[in-house]
C-alpha cells in the first residue's frame, strides 16, 4: 500500500488528535476542596494539556472537513448514579462538537448538537459518536440506549460538519433482540 505524503499527513493529524482527545478524557473539572485538572498527574506529565477543560468527554473522533479539525467526543455529566456493571453511571445526554483550526490551535466549543430528547426513539446514554461526509451532507452515527435499553445505532445529519444534527425517527437497524421484535421481523 503506498500512503502519498498528504494522505500521510492527514493521517498523522488524526492520530494526534485522537491521542490529544483521549489525554481529555481525564479532564473533569471539580469544585471546592478536590482535585482539579491541574492537579491531575496525568496533565502534569502530559505532552500537551487536554484539548477539552470544561466539559468531561471521552471516545472522541477526529475529521478534518474543509481543511478544518473537527472532534465528535461523547459528553458526560457525574450524575450521581452509583457505578455498576451495566455503565448506568454514565450520563450522557448529549453531544458537543468541537472544531479547531490546525493542531494547537484555539478550540471552539459549538455547544450541543445533538441531545437524547432529539432522538424520538431514544431513551438515554448518547456514547461514543463518528462522523462522515457525502454528497453534501455531514453524518452523525451514534450510540444508545432505546425505549427499552438495547443499544442501537442512530444517524443524523446536518449541512454543516459542527451541526446541529437533526436525528432520523428510527434506528439504522433493528435486529430481533426481543421476543417481540423477533415477531414482527417475521
Amino acid at each position: 500500500m503506498i500512503i502519498r505524503k498528504q494522505q500521510f499527513s492527514s493521517l498523522t493529524t488524526i492520530a494526534t488528535i485522537v491521542a490529544m482527545g483521549i489525554i481529555a478524557c481525564q479532564n473533569k473539572r471539580t469544585s471546592g476542596d478536590e482535585t482539579t485538572i491541574e492537579d491531575n498527574k496525568l496533565f502534569q506529565e502530559s505532552i500537551s494539556p487536554p484539548l477539552i477543560t470544561d466539559n468531561y468527554t471521552a471516545d472522541p473522533s477526529a475529521h478534518v472537513f474543509n481543511g478544518k479539525i473537527y472532534l465528535y467526543p461523547s459528553h458526560d455529566i457525574d450524575s450521581g448514579t452509583p457505578e455498576n456493571d451495566n455503565g448506568d453511571h454514565f450520563d450522557m445526554n448529549d453531544y458537543h462538537v468541537y472544531s479547531m483550526d490546525s493542531v494547537g490551535g484555539k478550540v471552539t466549543d459549538h455547544g450541543v448538537t445533538l441531545s437524547v430528547n432529539d432522538v424520538p426513539w431514544a431513551k438515554k446514554q448518547l456514547w461514543a459518536p463518528d462522523a462522515a461526509y457525502k454528497d453534501g451532507q455531514y453524518f452523525l452515527y451514534f450510540p444508545t440506549k432505546d425505549q427499552d435499553e438495547i443499544f442501537r445505532i442512530g444517524v443524523a445529519t446536518s449541512s454543516s460538519p459542527s451541526g446541529p444534527f437533526k436525528a432520523e425517527k428510527t434506528p439504522v437497524a433493528r435486529y430481533p433482540s426481543t421476543t417481540s421484535d423477533a415477531k414482527s421481523a417475521e
